[in-house]
């Protein structure tokens, strides 16, 4: 697989210990995409590789379940409503490590009536996906920064429209509850800062 051999090297048992490029991660995630095709995986994946495919950095966050704390990597993207009541929409991504085996997929909507509802996804064991249970998501944009730049070479990511996307700074957390039962019965990220984009064109 392209990039897994540059990224073998940036990682650890407990999560990823030095940041390639962004576009080596999206190549990579690119690669892990081609040869799932479909699924869970497949699905996670392609979200996970939207950042770093347009030039965002991820950042180290502090993961922590019912486990206790990890170190993994996450950033956060915002996008115009995808319905017509909403405001704006913020994903927040993150990965355990660069077998991507742990996925989170958090996504919180604004409405213009001041209503929010979040939706939390997690693959986990690079098979099993967890969705619904309960929580609170916040996310706010702290900075604007210049346009993102796409990363070449990927088979499974289209091309934004030009001018449409920014790279960006966010503030953002996740406390949440899934109804299983194991480490992954609850998860929290606590408030810190993520790198990120705005796009403002739909997901």
């Amino acid at each position: 697989m392209y990039g897994l051999l540059i990224l073998s090297a940036c990682g650890s048992s407990t999560g990823p210990a030095r940041a390639p490029t962004p576009a080596q991660i999206a190549r990579h995630i690119d690669s892990l995409s081609v040869a799932t095709r479909n699924g869970n995986r497949y699905e996670l994946l392609y979200v996970a590789e939207n950042g770093p495919a347009d030039g965002v950095a991820p950042v180290t966050i502090t993961v922590t379940t019912a486990a206790g704390s990890h170190q993994w990597q996450g950033y956060i993207m915002k996008y115009a409503g995808s319905v017509a009541s909403a405001d704006s929409n913020f994903d927040l991504v993150a990965y355990s490590d660069y077998a991507l085996t742990n996925v989170l997929w958090a996504e919180t909507r604004y409405y213009s009536a001041q209503s929010i509802t979040t939706a939390v996804n997690l693959l986990t064991d690079t098979t099993s996906l967890i969705t619904q249970g309960s929580g609170t998501m916040t996310a706010a944009t702290a900075s604007t920064a210049g346009p993102c730049q796409l990363a070449f070479r990927l088979e499974n990511y289209p091309s934004l429209p030009p001018g449409t996307c920014n790279l960006a700074t966010f503030t953002g957390s996740l406390s949440w509850s899934f109804p299983v039962s194991g480490e992954f019965q609850t998860i929290t990220i606590a408030s810190q800062t993520f790198t990120g984009l705005t796009d403002q064109t739909n997901p």
